[in-house]
C-alpha cells in the first residue's frame, strides 16, 4: 500500500473506493497491532480476503481475472486479484498455528 500511496502522490493516478477500503483495513490492522495481535491478524486476513475477491485493492492498478459464465450479461462470475490471492495464501502459510487454533475441535468428552 505504501507503493500505491507513493504512486498516487507522484502521478495522475487516483484512488478508488476499493483503495480506501484496503487502506482503512490496513490502518485498523496497524492500530490493532498496538493493542492485540489477534485484532491485527483478523483485520489483515479480512483485508486480504476482500482484496482477493475484488472488494478492496492494494496496488495502484487493479488487475482482476473473472471466472465463470455469463449469458446476455447475466450469470455467475468469480472475480480474483492474483496478487492478493498470493498474499492471502502466504499469510495463511505463515500463520498456520493461528488458523489451526481457530479450527481446532474444542469439544470435551467426559
Amino acid at each position: 500500500m505504501a507503493y500505491s500511496i507513493y504512486t498516487v502522490a507522484t502521478s495522475n493516478i487516483i484512488f478508488s473506493i476499493k483503495h480506501y477500503i484496503g487502506l482503512g483495513l490496513i490502518a485498523i490492522a496497524l492500530i490493532g497491532l498496538m493493542f492485540n495481535v489477534l485484532i491485527s491478524k483478523v483485520a489483515t486476513f479480512s483485508a486480504l480476503v476482500l482484496a482477493t475477491f475484488g472488494l478492496a485493492a492494494f496496488t495502484p492498478t487493479v488487475t482482476i481475472y473473472s471466472f465463470g459464465f455469463t449469458t446476455n450479461g447475466k450469470g455467475i462470475d468469480l472475480v480474483v486479484q492474483p496478487y492478493c490471492l498470493f498474499l492471502m495464501l502466504l499469510f495463511i502459510l505463515l500463520n498456520r498455528q493461528f488458523f489451526a487454533g481457530i479450527f481446532k475441535d474444542n469439544s470435551n468428552t467426559a
